[in-house]
């Protein structure tokens, strides 16, 4: 088993400690942004248009200014860390399932004063429209930044995949002389 020198074991985890601030910075700012933005026209149009559909819990207007973002960044900023802000947003919904159910002790039946069952009682508050529980505040607040994460990533990986294609595409072609 070889060891790693003392300062290339420091030089990695000042690496993976940045690594790691600069996709938790990307999460924060889609899902910051996405929301101010969003929250708007979701509340103004998307009330009328999609309310008590499955459409409602996911902010798709929030989720487009997401995909914008993701865009916008990975396009003028092409840094492959982007694509990753959807973990932090994963960590942060599982946090909202457990500060919902678990930290209340919902899992032991005996102890669970709600009429539903507690994984109906996740679904409702945070993945579908039947979220009268809680004002679909969990919902504001742990769903929205998971989707608004997902779309972000999406959006900034297919684009430093397509523009990466475009020009080995490019370089490809013959150049006018």
């Amino acid at each position: 088993m070889s060891r790693l020198p003392k300062s290339r074991w420091v030089e990695r985890t000042k690496q993976t400690m940045l690594f790691l601030a600069v996709v938790v910075c990307h999460f924060a700012a889609a899902c910051i942004v996405s929301i101010v933005v969003g929250f708007v026209p979701e509340g103004m149009i998307g009330e009328r248009l999609y309310a008590g559909t499955v459409l409602q819990p996911f902010f798709p207007f929030i989720a487009c200014v997401a995909a914008l973002l993701g865009f916008l960044v990975a396009r003028f900023w092409p840094d492959g860390r982007a694509h990753w802000a959807w973990i932090p947003g994963l960590l942060w919904f599982a946090f909202g399932i457990y500060f919902d159910v678990l930290a209340g002790g919902g899992w032991r039946t005996a102890s669970w004063g709600h009429q539903t069952p507690p994984f109906r009682y996740v679904l409702d508050n945070l993945l579908t429209s039947r979220c009268g529980d809680t004002e679909c505040l969990y919902e504001l607040l742990y769903t929205a930044p998971f989707v608004s994460s997902i779309t972000y990533s999406l959006a900034s990986w297919m684009t430093l995949k397509f523009t990466r294609a475009s020009g080995k595409r490019n370089e490809q072609l013959p150049q006018p002389q």
